[in-house]
């Protein structure tokens, strides 16, 4: 993941793939894959917007792992997003688990 463009050059390829089979759960987790990308390199707008969309792809047939695994990134890159987007004063004020640190 040194290299976000090859990364998510690749993971996009999986995705049409994925897309062209049919494979709904391949998309998901390829856009999540997508979205992890976009996490490491602290760009949370682009990951949250990736979660959006795997979010928006589940229905009942969709097997539990991945369900979950699109909550989970849906909520930790809206967390994320929040906290960046806070004032900073605000930040740690925000949460109430004493010692807690928050980028």
């Amino acid at each position: 993941m040194s290299d976000p463009r090859t990364a998510i050059g690749e993971l996009t390829l999986a995705l049409e793939i994925f897309r062209q089979l049919g494979d709904r759960e391949g998309e998901i987790l390829s856009r999540l894959a997508i979205g992890r990308v976009h996490e490491v390199h602290r760009q949370y707008p682009e990951a949250l917007a990736h979660a959006r969309s795997a979010f928006a792809l589940l229905d009942p047939a969709t097997g539990r792992p991945a369900r979950a695994d699109a909550l989970n990134a849906l909520g930790w890159f809206t967390a994320l997003w929040l906290v960046r987007n806070r004032p900073r004063s605000l930040r740690r004020s925000s949460f109430a688990v004493p010692g807690a640190w928050f980028p």
